[in-house]
């Protein structure tokens, strides 16, 4: 695995789609308070 490359995929992702990710991380944290 080329770590690099993922985390660097990982970060245009999160740019491209910050909006997603705050949605993302809104029902994660509701999911583990279930």
């Amino acid at each position: 695995m080329d770590w690099d490359i993922l985390i660097n995929r990982q970060k245009t992702y999160l740019n491209e789609e910050k909006e997603s990710f705050e949605e993302w991380k809104r029902r994660h944290a509701y999911a583990v308070c279930e």
